[in-house]
């Protein structure tokens, strides 16, 4: 079989030269052919031969030409699609415009359709500013669907926030005032809502926009709603109650009329009658 063999001749140094059969099917090798060389050499070289286009930079990342022929196959396929070029500095407003309407953005700001927002956050003026700003950015209609969603979002948990510390703070000013002004709290109250309302509607939105909790401004109210009542501005109010500070000092002044000393005074029955019920004032529990 001497297809199957090769005849390596060995020269040794004080030997006789002889021939040295290897029998490379029994030692499981393979004798390599011309045509592995020539594979072994261009893929070392590169598969490409054209030395001006060996090096060229587009096609470092092909490594065979069965990569290159895929990528070819893949560029006919978007041959002939719609195109959009890429906006640059010098783009015009035109191409801009261009640009934006084919990435899905509505010719005119009034293009956007929007679901409606919680009634505490809508405004008209501000849907309109929003849809011209949408669209000056180029957004398109999904985009600023989720941007419009995500601000009513942040805006009703804003709400829900200065509502609760609201509420807080509404019940830390009443808690407050009843303290101060005891059985009064209710007329001084009603006093002070009578004062509010001489005022015009915008400034009544500020006042309780701004110190609607503000004890020293309900205070206040209530302080000029008694002097007005004494004018005759506001109304009289019947069976006027008062604060725990306010019985004291009219007590005092009870205590040193000499109706009050004197039991056989016309007016000293009054007298423990008012005394009474300063009393009470001044001890609602």
């Amino acid at each position: 079989m001497a297809e199957d063999t090769e005849t390596i001749t060995n020269q040794t140094e004080g030997s006789d030269n002889s021939d040295l059969t290897v029998d490379t099917k029994a030692e499981g090798m393979v004798a390599p052919t011309d045509t592995q060389e020539v594979q072994k050499d261009k893929s070392e070289a590169g598969w490409v031969t054209d030395p001006e286009l060996k090096d060229h930079p587009s096609l470092k990342n092909f490594k065979s030409p069965n990569d290159l022929a895929k990528s070819w196959v893949n560029a006919q396929k978007l041959i002939g699609k719609d195109k959009i070029p890429l906006l640059s500095e010098k783009s015009t407003p035109e191409e801009r415009d261009a640009f934006y309407n084919k990435l899905g953005r509505p010719e005119k700001p009034e293009g956007y359709k929007f679901e409606p927002l919680p009634e505490p956050i809508q405004n008209e003026s501000r849907e309109k500013n929003f849809q011209t700003f949408a669209h000056k950015q180029g957004l398109t209609q999904a985009q600023a669907s989720e941007l419009r969603g995500w601000w009513a979002e942040e805006m009703n948990a804003e709400m829900s926030q200065m509502s609760e510390q609201n509420e807080v703070s509404q019940k830390e000013t009443e808690t407050a005032l009843r303290r101060e002004w005891g059985m009064a709290y209710q007329q001084k109250m009603v006093t002070a809502n009578k004062v509010l309302s001489q005022f015009s509607e915008p400034t009544q939105k500020k006042l309780m926009g701004a110190f609607g909790n503000d004890p020293d401004v309900i205070r206040d109210l209530a302080k000029f709603g008694g002097k007005f009542s004494e004018a005759g501005i506001v109304g009289k109010t019947p069976d006027a109650m008062m604060s725990p500070e306010e019985a004291k000092a009219e007590l005092a002044k009870i205590h040193a009329n000499p109706a009050f000393l004197d039991g056989q005074h016309p007016e000293h029955k009054l007298i423990l009658e008012r005394r009474t019920q300063l009393f009470k004032m001044l001890h609602p529990e």
